[in-house]
């Protein structure tokens, strides 16, 4: 199905309003309504309630009125900042807690792999395959909510409960909640967010994440640096002096982007009539063997560069990284390969947050 085609099937599934504007149609929608729906504390007839905002394509027109003025003016749209958890609405509280939680649950498991490799390694040789591991899980949250309800805004606060921690925040009886969050600030690591609405669609999303697991561990090793008084200089990689144990983790990783990342979203398909069958061949297995290794080989890559950047000492150690996914459901082409992604690489140290809406994500596997 093209691209054109899907996006007319979820708009109609979805009950958008269409108006034919000669070759093209713009799609309408009202934010306000949702948020009507979803809190219930808004009547129809409250003025309050009427939609500030109007979408027609591409093109976002905020009507506002000066106090007294009775002129309009245009005023910049606000994106989604990070809250304190008081000002959080319920849900967005709830669902707080449960992300929080999940990541706790994520990196006690990190623990418990890593006791249980060391128990195996005064076992028997003989050690069960990857895919019998009894510890295999998906590490992965799904954030679902309509235009507006606020989940980039969820994310963000709980992204920013690493960096601003006041007990004063958190009510007093939510002790489990405080105690989940000082473990998420101690150990993880926090990758960029990957907004699958502007992402070029010919991004290889398996580059992207390993792109920026890897600016991450510069940027909090050269600020580590920066704040310990030490001199940085140009390096591999970035622009700091990498100790020998952080050079190998680091070629590592580069090694596995170089490998993996490429026969993950290559071309091999268009080129395939073009090759001769022997290098076909040869192309093909290729291929599939950096898909199996891929997920062992991204958990030692990870395992490798927690040790090296981040040791017991360091404010963040032995980390889980968490990758956040915004708008997932804005990209019906590739919201399935981001799934299929995160689900083909459930390594112990990677937790994937994904945000978007879950009926959209539905009924794109419906009409594939």
């Amino acid at each position: 199905m093209g691209h054109r085609s899907l996006w007319c099937a979820i708009l109609q599934a979805l009950g958008l309003r269409s108006t034919a504007c000669g070759h093209h149609r713009a799609y309408t929608c009202d934010v306000r309504a949702g948020l009507r729906q979803a809190g219930g504390d808004k009547s129809t007839n409250d003025p309050a309630a009427q939609p500030l905002l109007q979408f027609s394509g591409d093109f976002c027109v905020n009507n506002e009125t000066e106090s007294g003025a009775g002129t309009s003016r245009m005023a910049l749209r606000p994106e989604a900042r990070p809250a304190i958890y008081e000002v959080l609405d319920r849900q967005q509280k709830d669902a707080f807690g449960r992300i929080v939680k999940l990541i706790a649950e994520a990196i006690a498991d990190i623990d418990a792999a890593s006791g249980s490799r060391s128990a195996e390694a005064v076992g028997p040789s003989t050690q069960l395959p990857p895919w019998l591991d009894q510890r295999s899980a998906t590490r992965m949250a799904f954030l679902h909510g309509h235009r507006g309800m606020g989940k980039t805004t969820l994310m963000l606060s709980v992204h920013r409960a690493c960096f601003h921690w006041d007990d004063t925040e958190y009510p007093t009886d939510l002790a489990d909640l405080v105690a989940a969050v000082r473990k998420m600030r101690a150990r993880t690591v926090w990758l960029e967010p990957i907004a699958m609405e502007p992402l070029p669609s010919s991004a290889n999303l398996l580059a992207a994440l390993l792109a920026r697991i890897e600016r991450a561990v510069q940027n909090d090793n050269s600020q580590r640096r920066e704040d310990a008084g030490e001199p940085t200089g140009r390096g591999l990689g970035g622009a700091f002096t990498l100790m020998s144990d952080q050079e190998r983790a680091l070629l590592q990783l580069q090694r596995l982007q170089t490998d993996v990342a490429v026969p993950w979203d290559g071309n091999l398909s268009v080129r395939g009539g073009q090759l001769d069958p022997d290098t076909y061949a040869v192309e093909l297995l290729r291929a599939e063997r950096s898909r199996l290794s891929l997920k062992h080989e991204l958990s030692v890559s990870l395992d490798a560069l927690a040790a090296a950047f981040y040791p017991a000492a360091a404010p963040v150690s032995n980390p889980l990284f968490i990758l956040p996914v915004d708008d997932v459901d804005l990209d019906p082409l590739r919201c399935l390969e981001m799934l299929k992604l995160l689900r083909l690489v459930p390594v112990p140290r990677l937790f994937g947050l994904v945000l978007g809406n879950i009926r959209i994500v539905d009924l794109v596997l419906n009409l594939q």
